[in-house]
């Protein structure tokens, strides 16, 4: 078992692990899940490695490291929050990906709806709490 960091309300089937607080778990929570599953939620930007911070090796082979999954998605967040409503979202009131890879700096990875959907959960969650 690894130790993972949930980024969006996620359901953990019980026979992958058991939850002790339930098995829904919210962005924000850290959980126990096995590395196969723990990594597949990973790779669908749904949780980052809890100990190493969120970045990962290049797939590149040049050694070094991509941006910090953290500091990505600070940055979609910051570009959704300085989108025109009336103009960059769509019907069913998200952001529209065109619109937010439109508005990535130069040289970004192009943004996925996967991302697209924590960034805006994220937003949501502050407009709501705050």
């Amino acid at each position: 078992m690894a130790g993972y960091l949930i980024r969006a309300a996620t359901i953990i089937p019980k026979d992958v692990a058991e939850i002790p607080e339930g098995q829904t778990v919210v962005a924000g929570q850290h959980v126990d899940l096995p590395e196969a599953y723990g990594s597949h939620l990973y790779d669908l930007k749904l949780a980052v490695f809890a100990g190493d911070g969120g970045t990962q090796e290049s797939d590149e082979g040049d050694g070094g490291t991509q941006e910090s999954d953290d500091d990505r998605l600070g940055v979609i967040v910051e570009v959704i929050s300085n989108l025109d409503p009336d103009e960059d979202f769509t019907q069913g009131g998200l952001p529209d990906v065109k619109a937010v890879n439109a508005a990535m700096p130069d040289g970004s990875e192009p943004v996925s709806a996967a991302e697209r959907d924590v960034a805006w959960s994220m937003i949501s969650a502050q407009v709501t709490v705050g």
